[in-house]
């Protein structure tokens, strides 16, 4: 939970506000775990300071964004992700009402184990923005080194134009 508001000292007004809340859940068994599902819901509120020249006339904001995501190993060496995200987003730009957007992401991830260091993996994104009746699509690729039971670390590149964290879109992306 995070939550932040900005007063006026002289008049004691609200200058702006900020708020986020994210809730996650997990279900990892230990005896079997070929099967892992994570489910996370996200709730974004900002209202943007008067004074504030760079937000695009956008006045306040609020969104929801839930997700839901399922790992399975085929066997030792292969595994696959998919994942589902959706949010609905609210924004009041100065002299209009707030206007609802609805953006889904869509992302079938395939992993393969070349042996007890080294892994690598790929993925396929599908975003869609309804309002827009836009689609947009793309891979990314990726290797990764195992450096402790605990601690990997992973090179890739996105040949998407687009990050897949819908909580803080980005059409700029690319690498």
């Amino acid at each position: 939970f995070e939550y932040s508001q900005t007063k006026n000292n002289e008049t004691g007004d609200l200058e702006a506000q900020y708020k986020e809340i994210v809730l996650g859940v997990a279900y990892r068994p230990i005896m079997n775990d070929r099967l892992n599902l994570f489910g996370k819901y996200t709730y974004k509120e900002n209202v943007a300071p008067t004074s504030q020249s760079n937000t695009n006339d956008v006045e306040a904001s609020n969104m929801q964004v839930m997700s839901v995501e399922g790992v399975y190993d085929l066997n030792d060496d292969w595994q696959i992700v998919e994942r589902l995200a959706y949010r609905v987003m609210e924004e009041k730009v100065k002299d209009f009402d707030f206007y609802t957007t609805h953006t889904w992401l869509l992302v079938n991830r395939l992993n393969y184990r070349i042996d007890r260091d080294w892994k690598i993996g790929g993925e396929y994104r599908i975003l869609t923005q309804e309002e827009a009746k836009d689609q947009k699509h793309g891979f990314l690729v990726e290797a990764t080194r195992s450096v402790s039971d605990n601690v990997e670390l992973a090179i890739g590149y996105n040949f998407t134009q687009f990050i897949d964290d819908l909580t803080d879109l980005d059409y700029t992306v690319a690498g």
